[in-house]
């Protein structure tokens, strides 16, 4: 290279170097009539108080009041001031925004103009740049000078919804949690909101995907809904829903890409290996919370409340049939009850029935048949009460009444079934004893009868050999320190040494007694421990339904015990021996 010329590059570079920056930014257009954009001045702050003059904006509207902010610029080391003005064009056209002047000591400088095209809606669509489009639907690309931290609240929130917030007790309440983004992140769920006095049931999940589009100012975000729970509130009083708590790590690109935004929800999975980082691209970390939402609920009126009233809340009809309007003598019989409607399904008991002398009824089993997709919960719970008839004659069941709460008209309501009969007979049911057929003679019957003694002993004596034999295996070390399983009594011993203690040590000494059950069980242990999985775990051990609810219900009870500040005016000897009981059916139904 020539000296002169190196002499002059030289110098252009040290006049660059001490230059005063000063520059306007704006993204890439087109822009579209009626949608907002943002015009940014990068200012170099020399301490000597700069005084900016903005432009004339003509032919756009100026959306709000400017916004300034400092920055660093790390490669020269100066201090740069970023003002920021959000404008919105009122027509189609090609415009140019002159450039604004700083006043620097008794000076001025003027910073570049901005060229714009501004497109109408119709084009916009034409193109494939209305809100939604990768071009227009997210911020990935970061200018000079701009707060990524600033982008990210602007672009990346948490937003919880609830239909109401006051109700009746029993009266479902729906909770929304939903995560708004324009951005490029990897988002964890690290904290669950706690439902503490309230039955819950989920409707949406993060395994559903469910996902839509939303304009905000302008702005088109992507709208993920991270759950949707009903929550059916147990007794009276003010309770909380506990805020969500997510991390976030968000990518910008330094460089102008288009790239539509894909963001990753996970839950409890923070901590994930780093992933190598593309060049131009960098990434920050933030958490954001959903605010704590205040549910009022009191409690049912006591006027006109029927005697019969059990707490169900919603509209409901009664049915009642027999299985079987025909029973032989020795034959068992079973009386279906039908709770239709919509309503705190998961809260309602079996409804009393008057057995009439000479039938013997039991407990019922409970199955349903409920859309958890709507609230309230809509469908049908069925109850399946056995008996069994001591003598031949004609039964009738009187009609079986059924009240309920409506919220909708502030009123009880009772509907009532018909009475139900059924007819048992002399004659016994057949049973699958060996008889002679006519034209078979005795001895042909007694050669049978010979047959099937001979092969019982044969069977016993193989038994007898077999367990001959194995009494004579060693048994090794790991059969003799085999320890018996600890009983529901012993699981519950710490929980009855606290009955008499302060209601928050019971209560929060039973939910560790059920904990360990259904760790000792089922092998929930650790973060599985939570009211998804054991929900799971309960369905796949084919646990009724029936026995189910009332392990949720007896979790949700002592979580309002320990959490909520409320009066427990529940005896809580009866709570102890209900969970000792539900406890047992459970061990004895998977063991």
């Amino acid at each position: 290279m020539p000296k002169a010329a190196v002499i002059f590059f030289s110098v252009m570079l040290s006049l660059t170097a001490g230059a005063q920056v000063f520059k306007a930014i704006v993204k890439p257009g087109p822009f579209v009539v009626g949608e907002s954009f943002r015009v940014q001045y990068i200012l170099e702050d020399n301490g000597t108080g700069n005084e900016f003059i903005p432009p004339d904006f003509i032919n756009f509207r100026l959306v709000n009041s400017p916004s300034e902010g400092l920055a660093y610029d790390a490669n020269s080391n100066k201090k740069l001031k970023n003002i920021i003005y959000t404008l919105e064009a009122t027509r189609p056209g090609r415009f140019i925004i002159n450039g604004a002047r700083a006043k620097i000591g008794d000076h001025f400088i003027k910073s570049n103009d901005v060229r714009l095209e501004v497109i109408s809606r119709a084009e916009a669509a034409g193109r494939g740049l209305l809100p939604g489009s990768p071009e227009t639907s997210n911020a990935y690309f970061l200018p000079p000078g701009e707060d990524p931290y600033r982008t990210i609240q602007e672009n990346l929130f948490l937003k919880v919804r609830v239909d109401k917030k006051t109700c009746f007790v029993g009266e479902a309440v729906t909770a929304t949690f939903t995560l708004y983004s324009r951005l490029m992140s990897r988002s964890d769920i690290v904290k669950n909101p706690g439902f503490y006095g309230f039955t819950v049931q989920d409707m949406v999940g993060l395994n559903d995907n469910e996902t839509s589009a939303e304009t905000i100012n302008g702005k088109s975000f992507d709208v993920h809904t991270i759950r949707k729970v009903q929550l059916y509130p147990l007794q009276a009083g003010v309770f909380t829903i506990d805020p969500m708590e997510v991390v976030n790590k968000v990518e910008f690109s330094r460089s102008v890409v288009s790239r539509k935004p894909e963001p990753k929800i996970t839950e409890e999975a923070y901590g994930e290996p780093e992933r190598a980082k593309e060049a131009n691209i960098e990434e920050y970390t933030t958490n954001i919370t959903t605010p704590a939402i205040h549910i009022s609920v009191k409690p049912v009126p006591s006027r006109n409340k029927p005697a019969g009233f059990a707490g169900a809340t919603g509209r409901f009809s009664i049915t009642a049939a027999m299985e079987k309007n025909q029973l032989a003598g020795n034959e068992e019989g079973a009386l279906i009850i039908t709770i239709a409607g919509q309503g705190n399904f998961t809260q309602l008991a079996a409804p009393a029935v008057q057995w009439p002398t000479g039938l013997e009824g039991f407990e019922p089993r409970v199955t349903d048949a409920l859309d958890h997709s709507r609230s309230p919960m809509k469908g049908s719970r069925r109850f399946r009460f056995p008996f069994v008839p001591a003598k031949p004659g004609q039964y009738s069941i009187p009609a079986i009444s059924f009240s309920f709460f409506d919220p909708d008209s502030n009123s009880y309501k009772t509907t009532v079934t018909a009475p139900v009969t059924v007819t048992v007979s002399n004659r016994e049911k057949a049973t699958g004893t060996v008889l002679a057929k006519p034209g078979e003679t005795a001895g042909s019957n007694r050669i049978v009868w010979i047959g099937i003694i001979v092969l019982a002993v044969l069977m016993l004596v193989a038994a007898g050999l077999f367990r001959y034999r194995r009494s004579k295996k060693p048994v090794s070390n790991d059969e003799e320190q085999v320890k018996p399983q600890p009983t529901v009594a012993d699981i519950l011993r710490p929980a009855v040494d606290v009955l008499d203690a302060d209601d928050k040590v019971f209560y929060t000494t039973l939910r560790n007694c059920i904990w360990e059950f259904m760790a000792i069980h089922f092998g929930l242990a650790g973060s599985r421990m939570n009211s998804r999985n054991l929900q799971i775990v309960l369905n796949r051990q084919m646990v009724e339904e029936q026995y189910q609810a009332a392990v949720a219900a007896l979790l949700q009870q002592c979580d309002t015990g320990i959490f909520a500040d409320v009066y427990m005016s529940a005896d809580k000897k009866d709570l102890l021996d209900r969970a000792g009981e539900v406890l047992e059916k459970i061990s004895r139904s998977v063991h």
